[in-house]
């Protein structure tokens, strides 16, 4: 390994004060955090009241690669699908960190 470069999990315990564990992860590309938030609403999608259902797929259809939605619209999506999944309970917790993925691999959206 390189001297001074670090890659991987670091963990840090001085006495009784441990600083947990910082992961150091390069984002996913756009398309595979995509496919991922993808995946994880198909498996929410039976938890989903009637209402919250067109909420979540007004969110995916505006995420869609070569949508051209702006910024804005798409940090929006982003947003009520997470709002959505974390309503939901445990079940939706796949699609809330799918969604901090998407959110990292497209600079923050």
């Amino acid at each position: 390994m390189t001297e001074g470069m670090h890659i991987g999990d670091s963990v840090t315990q001085h006495g009784d004060h441990n600083t947990g564990i910082v992961h150091h992860h390069a984002p996913l590309p756009p398309e595979d955090a995509l496919r991922r938030l993808q995946v994880a609403v198909a498996a929410l999608r039976p938890h989903l009241t009637e209402e919250d259902l067109p909420v979540v797929e007004a969110g995916m259809q505006t995420l869609a690669l070569g949508s051209g939605a702006e910024p804005s619209r798409v940090r929006l999506a982003l947003t009520r699908i997470a709002g959505v999944a974390t309503m939901i309970g445990g079940v939706g917790v796949p699609v809330v960190e799918a969604v901090r993925g998407v959110m990292e691999s497209w600079g923050g959206a």
